[in-house]
């Protein structure tokens, strides 16, 4: 059991309009972890995973050498739909409407028979005792086998995500190899990642 947090899930859209400024640093920051020429990423659904899309080089994207990009979030695809990304894979399944991300048996089946370079995966929360969470347990378990996908994996987290906890953990700090943020971690948090050897980077 865990205590109310008070952190009620909101809506994508009212989720887009918080921490722009946050945000906008963190997607920066977490470009630098693309993988190089023909390489492959998934992308999570969320506010922040959008921000890295939207900053992500036409180069990357298009013509040869292309990087395979495979998400659960449909307006991530629409995104990258639009900008003729060459290589571009949508999981299936239902979409939840308050997140737009796609979640179920066949999203979570399909992720765990797919292996890529770097997962770039956003969370609700993040603490030293529970690692990464989510208030919904559908959510959770495609977060989950996205993390297990990956030879990488890097979080998208601003600092009103620190030392906070929901309902559903997907993955614990020893599954996560960088952390990007817009600001130091709270010191127990630090001390946490530094322990599961997490890469921590902010401004």
């Amino acid at each position: 059991a865990v205590a109310p947090s008070g952190h009620a899930e909101r809506s994508l859209a009212a989720r887009t309009q918080e921490h722009r400024s946050a945000k906008t640093a963190i997607a920066r920051l977490a470009a630098e972890y693309l993988p190089s020429s023909g390489g492959s990423i998934v992308i999570d659904a969320g506010s922040t995973t959008a921000q890295l899309v939207a900053r992500m080089p036409v180069s990357t994207l298009t013509g040869r050498g292309a990087l395979s990009v495979y998400t659960d979030s449909a307006p991530i695809a629409a995104e990258l739909a639009s900008a003729n990304t060459s290589q571009l894979y949508l999981f299936g399944g239902m979409v939840r409407g308050i997140t737009g991300a796609l979640v179920g048996s066949n999203t979570v089946d399909t992720i765990r028979k797919t292996r890529v370079d770097v997962a770039f995966i956003g969370t609700n929360g993040i603490s030293a005792e529970r690692g990464l969470t989510t208030p919904d347990p559908a959510e959770a378990a495609v977060k989950s086998a996205m993390v297990a996908s990956a030879r990488k994996v890097v979080v998208l987290a601003d600092e009103s995500k620190y030392s906070v906890d929901h309902v559903v953990q997907f993955a614990s700090l020893g599954s996560v190899d960088v952390l990007v943020g817009n600001a130091p971690p709270p010191s127990s948090l630090a001390s946490a990642l530094d322990t599961a050897d997490v890469e921590v980077v902010f401004p």
